[in-house]
């Protein structure tokens, strides 16, 4: 190797100064790699310790709004419930209304047959003595009939407002329905089994940022392993070099003696 060297310096010293500067460059290129490298694993790491604080902040955002929305829901049921009771009430008050139409109309007919008892004449003489009353009975009958009719009309229109409280109550019961099943997927997110769930993402992110920091602890072995073989070739190009200097010298020594 000496005697290689030798020659290449006397023969071909650019090459000499290249190979200097290369064995620089490499060592300038490890130090810079290893780095970043440390960089990367200090980073890394900063970002495993993130990830529980993370999950656990998510974990308590996801169960808070799982619980909202569950008492939403439960509020929205009795709701529901209520609808459907008042529903039921208004059918109790509408057969109510049903069963009083039917007895005023009972009651105009036994009015109207007793101004019919009443509208009697008088034999020989031929007259009416309550000819005034019985027209009175009639019209009380007209008035029973006419309030009926009126009460015929209130009992559809409650009808109607049955039949609506009932297709609201249903509508808010699946409303109601859907939200329970919002809450309980926020529930599995927040705690899992799904593989959406916060655990599950965050043991991911886990794993990569482990890859990471080992692939990033193997690039600073390999830096510094480049920048040792680097400095020993260095020291051992410089010792070398050294020692032809003196050999050169000596020969130059011996040639003048």
């Amino acid at each position: 190797m000496t005697t290689t060297l030798h020659k290449r310096k006397h023969q071909h010293p650019a090459r000499v100064v290249s190979f200097r500067w290369g064995l620089h460059a490499i060592r300038i290129v490890a130090i810079l790699t290893a780095v970043v490298a440390l960089g990367g694993m200090i980073v890394s790491f900063y970002a495993y310790r993130q990830v529980g604080r993370t999950e656990r902040a998510a974990q308590s955002q996801l169960r808070s709004l799982g619980q909202t929305i569950a008492q939403s829901a439960d509020t929205l049921r009795s709701t529901a419930d209520a609808s459907t009771q008042g529903a039921t009430t208004v059918d109790m008050a509408a057969t109510s209304l049903s069963q009083t139409s039917g007895s005023l109309r009972d009651v105009a007919t036994t009015v109207e047959a007793t101004a019919k008892v009443l509208n009697f004449t008088i034999p020989i003489t031929n007259t009416r003595p309550l000819a005034g009353a019985d027209e009175n009975f009639r019209q009380v009958a007209t008035q029973l009939r006419t309030i009926a009719t009126s009460i015929d009309q209130t009992q559809d229109s409650l009808g109607k407002n049955s039949g609506n409280l009932r297709t609201i109550g249903q509508q808010v019961g699946v409303v109601a329905g859907n939200m329970d099943d919002v809450a309980r997927q926020l529930r599995q997110s927040a705690d899992g089994p799904s593989a959406n769930s916060a655990p599950a993402i965050a043991g991911n992110v886990r794993l990569v940022l482990i890859w990471s920091m080992v692939l990033h602890l193997l690039l600073l072995v390999f830096a510094i392993s480049f920048y040792i073989l680097a400095s020993i070739v260095r020291q051992l190009l410089y010792h070398e070099l050294h020692m032809m200097d003196n050999d050169d010298t000596d020969a130059h020594g011996d040639t003048g003696e």
